[in-house]
């Protein structure tokens, strides 16, 4: 449905989004798509699971509002936090439930991109 491009009112399944986003890097040869477009987006790409998060007290409870509510924002995307060896240093992980799984390198590095994003309004521009 290119014709949904653009229109508030029309939704996209991810996996024709993550197509699309495979075919536009394909058609303008930007191996890279994914992570520019990533670079105009941010948390507000999230609607209100990002308005919660944004307004959590804590970066550990806005990722948890996300890992909780998510299905909302996507229901074929899952975000969870998972503890690590070291307490101080827990895991936030997200996965596509898309079976098949359609060609979605360009989605994955859009994902990466705007959590990085995410992680720098949260933690500061200096978060690497």
């Amino acid at each position: 449905p290119y014709d949904d491009v653009g229109r508030q009112d029309r939704f996209i399944s991810l996996p024709n989004g993550a197509q699309m986003l495979e075919d536009t890097a394909a058609t303008l040869e930007t191996p890279d798509f994914g992570r520019r477009l990533a670079l105009l987006q941010g948390i507000d790409i999230l609607g209100p699971v990002g308005l919660a998060g944004r307004n959590a007290a804590t970066v550990a409870d806005a990722f948890m509002i996300f890992e909780k509510f998510m299905a909302a924002y996507s229901p074929s995307i899952t975000a969870r936090v998972t503890p690590h060896l070291d307490p101080e240093l827990p895991r936030f992980e997200f996965e596509f439930l898309l079976d098949p799984s359609p060609p979605q390198a360009q989605a994955i590095e859009l994902s990466l991109g705007v959590t990085l994003r995410v992680l720098r309004l949260f933690l500061g521009a200096a978060y690497r």
